[in-house]
């Protein structure tokens, strides 16, 4: 599977219970109707403060409200997905749209990721 992980930091003025709120019950189900590619998708919502050693001393507040995975089967469905914002601008507009409603789209940061699994 190929896994897509995207870094959300809310909307200023915004509080954590309204963007969970939002991003639950409007961008999910947008999301789905959306890109059929979505395999699973998994949002994570950090909550307290960063329990790092290092990073305590200098980062109280979290810099990201949620932890996003998107999984799709293969790569072909994730080009498929990719390719749908270049071959279908009025559906990227539409999905760009929403994410401005909660997200603080400047600070956003998205990335593959291979995942390794340690037998324990």
């Amino acid at each position: 599977m190929i896994k897509l992980v995207t870094l959300i930091p809310r909307k200023p003025g915004m509080s954590r219970e309204e963007f969970i709120d939002y991003y639950e019950k409007r961008h999910v189900p947008l999301a789905y109707g959306l890109f059929p590619q979505i395999a699973k998708y998994t949002r994570n919502y950090g909550y307290g403060e960063n329990l790092h050693y290092a990073g305590r001393a200098s980062t109280i507040v979290l810099p990201y409200d949620c932890v996003t995975e998107h999984w799709f089967e293969d790569q072909a469905a994730y080009d498929d997905m990719m390719a749908q914002f270049g071959n279908d601008p009025a559906k990227f507009a539409g999905i760009d749209q929403d994410e401005a409603n909660f997200m603080d789209k400047e600070k956003v940061v998205m990335f593959l990721v291979e995942e390794i699994h340690s037998d324990i």
